[in-house]
C-alpha cells in the first residue's frame, strides 16, 4: 500500500503511462482513510469545522484523477471513460492487459 501511495504522489500530474489494478485500489483506500481520518480529527477539535478535511480532499483530488486516468490506460481505454461511473467501474476492476499504446505493462 505504501508503494502505491508513494507512486501516486511521485507521478503527480502525470497522465501518461499506466497504473496497475492494485496501485489504483490501494490509492483509493488511502484516499478514503485520509479523508475520513481528517474528518474525525475535525470532529474531535470541533473548532475548525471541516477545514482539515477540505484541505486533505483538495490535496489528493488531482493525484486521484491522475491515477484513475493511468488505470484507464492500463485497460486500453482513454481517460475520458472516468466520466461514466458504471462503465469505468467495470474497466477499473478488469485485469491489466499486455503492452499497449499507453506503454509497457507495469510490474
Amino acid at each position: 500500500m505504501f508503494n502505491a501511495v508513494k507512486l501516486g504522489f511521485a507521478k503527480y500530474g502525470d497522465f501518461k503511462g499506466r497504473s496497475t489494478r492494485s496501485e489504483y485500489w490501494y490509492w483509493y483506500l488511502f484516499t478514503i482513510i485520509a479523508v475520513y481520518g481528517a474528518g474525525i480529527i475535525d470532529a474531535s477539535l470541533s473548532k475548525t469545522g471541516t477545514l482539515l478535511e477540505t484541505v486533505v480532499t483538495l490535496a489528493i483530488a488531482f493525484p486521484t484523477l491522475c491515477v484513475g486516468i493511468r488505470r484507464m490506460h492500463d485497460t486500453e481505454h482513454r481517460g475520458w471513460w472516468l466520466l461514466l461511473p458504471i462503465v469505468n467501474f467495470i474497466f477499473l476492476v478488469s485485469p491489466s492487459g499486455d503492452d499497449n499504446q499507453y506503454g509497457a505493462r507495469p510490474l
